[in-house]
């Protein structure tokens, strides 16, 4: 006969027994710790998250002054006076029969100095860096 037929299942929970209530516990707070673990990962993922939000509430709030701001820029710049502005300011243009004037700055006149080529320095060969790192010159 084999050995797992000669096994008597009432032999084995009967040797065992006095064990059972110790398993039970343990396992019992072995799921204890497990959950607490998972559960306090959750709570930092919330609190992750609604940093998260925060921030793009902010990013939110940031983006729509600015584009309300572009919006009003660009209103003024499809109107008529920002071309008068242009033309009459960065453009330099007169309307018919203005003069236009240019300002000359007062004072000395800037004259450009000559621009000098840098002087390029020799370069030494590889081996006498490593000549000098070794013999301390």
């Amino acid at each position: 006969m084999n050995q797992l037929s000669s096994l008597n299942i009432n032999q084995f929970f009967r040797r065992y027994e006095r064990y059972f209530p110790a398993i039970i516990i343990a396992l019992l707070l072995l799921g204890l710790v497990a959950f607490i673990f998972k559960y306090n990962d959750r709570i930092n993922r919330k609190d992750a998250y609604l940093n998260n939000i925060a921030i793009l509430e902010s990013d939110i709030a940031l983006f729509e002054a600015q584009k309300l701001q572009l919006e009003s820029e660009l209103e003024f710049a499809k109107s008529d006076a920002a071309v008068e502005a242009w033309a009459g300011g960065t453009a330099r243009m007169a309307k018919p029969g203005e003069k236009l004037i240019i300002p000359i700055p007062s004072g000395e006149p800037v004259v450009a100095q000559p621009i000098t080529e840098p002087v390029a320095e020799p370069v030494e060969p590889n081996y006498e860096s490593w000549l000098d790192l070794f013999l301390n010159r």
